[in-house]
């Protein structure tokens, strides 16, 4: 992950890494405005979903599309909350 893709993902879940579980939890998907970061549009979405062992799973990706919004590649980072806790695990994936 280039570093200005990924200092703009952390910006963007500082946002949400004070919510509750249930605030969390009721995001479900969101698509942000595109932006344009070193001279390349990007699309962010920021989604959330409640796993099967109760935890929620929040994250916030930029995807770049390559062919008409078909090839692209997605940089994501996000964290695992849990519920009755304020612990939260930090991931970072890219596809």
């Amino acid at each position: 992950m280039k570093e200005f893709i990924r200092n703009k993902l952390e910006k963007m879940l500082e946002e949400y890494k004070e919510l509750s579980y249930a605030d969390v939890e009721r995001i479900g998907w969101v698509n942000l405005e595109s932006t344009m970061l070193e001279g390349k549009k990007y699309w962010p979405s920021i989604w959330s979903e409640k796993l099967v062992d109760d935890n929620v799973l929040l994250v916030v990706q930029l995807t770049k599309w390559y062919f008409l919004r078909i090839m692209g590649a997605t940089d994501c980072i996000g964290f695992l909350k849990f519920m009755g806790s304020r612990l939260s695990l930090l991931f970072i994936s890219f596809y």
